[in-house]
């Protein structure tokens, strides 16, 4: 892929290279003044650099010949570079670097520790065949993570089975534009793509515990007959509502350790029973037409998160209030 004098063109993306090696190191556009910088080079294909900060076209590096062949190469190479260069630094200064992902298993934002048991970093090690971009290893000397900086090709198929068999956590970043090379700078937290590690509770069967999607309300209303206070339930699933006749058996436990009291009530429109929220005082009930009318008390009223359920077996997990 060739690269202009504006930046390196990927996938039909044009990136604006903001870094340079200089004498072992990456430093930033910021760091140098405008034009020929014959000591910069590029982190990809090594050729000499130019700085180009005009008041348009936001600073960056650019080949002093105007074009490449290195494209993917420099910001890979870059990225690289930073990482090293960042959780090096945190491994010398005995500092934390935090770590964010979306898990792609329960899909909640997880939390954890990079430098929770590294303590140094290797660029490209030789692991078995393999060579991820960077390997964390801990006092024994074995690697307990690796990054993978992905531009355009994630890792093989292979590659993440090894890793899964070795108990090896692989996190993956992806460079979707050159303002990704920019959060690599300060590393005190890395948000990254993804990490083969799911942190949801696990269930006794062995599957993992992922939120339900399911929120319950309760409300206090007046009855619409005695019109004493009475407790009444619906929820919400994946943003769909639901009223007590769709509620599993969890839902309804839930409720009503709150106070709400269920009883399945025969509908002359339905010609048939359905669970319904039933007044304490007189029995009277409301019925799943017309529980849309106290849609908005009920969403002023208390929310209960709905649990989790189990991927495997399907058990529902309640929370405990």
């Amino acid at each position: 892929m060739a690269v202009d004098k504006n930046g390196a063109a990927i996938g039909g993306i044009t990136f604006k290279l903001p870094f340079a090696l200089r004498e072992g190191k990456l430093i930033h556009i910021s760091e140098v003044a405008s034009g020929k910088q014959p000591d910069c080079k590029c982190p990809g294909c090594g050729e000499p650099l130019v700085a180009r900060k005009g008041n348009i076209v936001r600073h960056h590096f650019s080949h002093e010949s105007g074009g490449s062949r290195c494209g993917e190469g420099a910001i890979h190479a870059a990225a690289k570079l930073l990482l090293h260069q960042g959780i090096n630094k945190a491994i010398q200064q005995n500092r934390a670097i935090g770590l964010t992902w979306v898990c792609k298993t329960c899909l909640e934002v997880h939390q954890g520790q990079l430098l929770k048991k590294a303590v140094r970093v290797v660029l490209e090690a030789a692991i078995d065949k393999f060579r991820p971009d960077i390997a964390l290893i801990d006092a024994a000397g074995k690697p307990v993570a690796v990054i993978e900086v992905i531009v355009s090709h994630p890792p093989e198929d292979e590659a993440k089975a090894f890793w899964v068999g070795r108990n090896i956590a692989l996190i993956e970043y992806r460079i979707e534009s050159d303002f990704d090379l920019e959060n690599l700078r300060d590393l005190n937290t890395l948000r990254v793509t993804s990490v083969n590690r799911c942190l949801a509770p696990r269930c006794n069967c062995g599957g993992i515990l992922v939120p339900r999607n399911r929120r319950l309300y309760v409300a206090d209303v007046p009855c619409w007959e005695c019109n004493r206070s009475m407790k009444i339930a619906c929820g919400e699933d994946r943003d769909f509502s639901i009223g007590p006749h769709d509620f599993a058996d969890a839902d309804v436990e839930l409720c009503r350790q709150k106070g709400v009291i269920f009883q399945f009530k025969y509908s002359r429109t339905l010609h048939g029973k359905y669970r319904a929220c039933v007044c304490e005082h007189c029995e009277s009930f409301i019925g799943r037409y017309h529980l849309h009318k106290y849609r908005y008390a009920l969403l002023s009223g208390e929310a209960i998160d709905g649990g989790r359920i189990c991927t495997k077996c399907k058990r529902i997990v309640l929370p405990v209030i």
